[in-house]
């Protein structure tokens, strides 16, 4: 008589993002052999790869403990498919291999309606891991976000309401927001982490390696330019440090910006443009027309500061501060500073 699949009693699973629930149950390993749970890529992307002194360590631990924590998945059209433990799967099946034993592992089923709810668990899973880089923290709240974004417009262009809005942050709607207070963040971080998940997905497309070398802090290419490579409308051949800090670095300003930036406004502060054609010369007319040009030098110069704090978020200091200053030299032209008159 053959064995019956054992289930224990199925619990409910809330994510982390207060969206959807998933139920689990143990799975009697007797009747699913480990081997024949599938590993997509797509799946195996939002994991870090151990390292061989990592693997080999699990390897020990595993040898004379057992696995402590279940191997998860769930069925996609039929089939198991792994979710999470490709470590240690991979593990248990080397041991059984080279030292003939077979060590104690939980299996764990997880239903799910379908691979993009897979994707959603697994950032999920992954976010609550103790372990993580903080490039590793910073490209999962991305993926988030940028998954979660995607659905909303996606939703909102079908004339649907969006899937994923069970907001319990008060502020529904705004995806950024509602992540942000879930990590314990500010929005601006979320939008940076965005940036920056995208310019690694850009960067693993062609070379994973340095992917996984940027996640664990094991590369020198910083995380501003990751930022910058997401925004990079040309995308080299050849993916690697060096390619990737040289899409990342400011371009050379064209001749009219130098030109723009160098301008100096001389003591009687007038611009060194021709004066506006068709003005007349009526004194208040002209003061007002040498005012708006002083405007428009000043506002060239903060364009081009803030063009490059945009495309290059690494250091972007000094700009910041000229930048005040601008504001301060704008402020004084549109509202001078009125001259106390002093008695005789």
């Amino acid at each position: 008589m053959s064995k019956k699949t054992s289930f224990a009693k199925p619990r409910s699973e809330k994510s982390k993002s207060g969206v959807k629930t998933a139920t689990r149950s143990i799975v009697n390993r007797a009747n699913l052999r480990l081997e024949t749970i599938k590993e997509l890529p797509e799946l195996r992307d939002f994991i870090r790869k151990h390292s061989e002194e990592e693997f080999d360590q699990l390897l020990a631990n595993i040898y004379s403990e057992g696995v402590r924590d279940p191997i998860v998945y769930f069925e996609l059209d039929g089939e198991p498919v792994l979710l999470d433990g490709h470590h240690r799967k991979r593990a248990v099946l080397q041991i059984r291999k080279e030292l003939g034993d077979n060590p104690d592992y939980k299996l764990e089923k997880i239903e799910l309606e379908g691979l993009e709810e897979a994707k959603d668990w697994m950032i999920n899973n992954q976010l609550g891991r103790r372990n993580l880089t903080k490039s590793e923290i910073s490209f999962l709240r991305g993926l988030q976000y940028n998954r979660e974004k995607s659905k909303r417009e996606d939703n909102l262009k079908q004339g649907d309401s969006p899937k994923y809005q069970n907001d319990t942050s008060g502020e529904s709607g705004d995806t950024a927001k509602r992540l942000a207070k879930q990590h314990g963040v500010g929005v601006a971080t979320i939008k940076r982490d965005s940036q920056f998940a995208e310019g690694l997905e850009k960067i693993g497309e062609k070379n994973p390696e340095l992917k996984t070398e940027i996640l664990s802090g094991k590369s020198n290419v910083k995380k501003g330019e990751v930022q910058a490579f997401a925004k990079a409308k040309e995308i080299p051949t050849e993916i690697t440090p060096e390619t990737v800090k040289a899409v990342a670095k400011p371009k050379p300003m064209e001749a009219q910006d130098h030109q723009a930036d160098k301008e100096v406004i001389d003591n009687n502060g007038k611009t060194s443009e021709p004066v506006i054609p068709g003005q007349t010369n009526i004194d208040g007319e002209v003061e007002i027309s040498e005012e708006f040009d002083r405007i428009k030098a000043v506002a060239r110069k903060m364009r081009k500061k803030l063009e490059r704090i945009e495309n290059y978020p690494v250091v972007v200091l000094d700009d910041l501060y000229d930048l005040n200053n601008d504001l301060k030299e704008m402020k004084e032209i549109i509202l001078p500073t009125p001259t106390q008159n002093t008695q005789p």
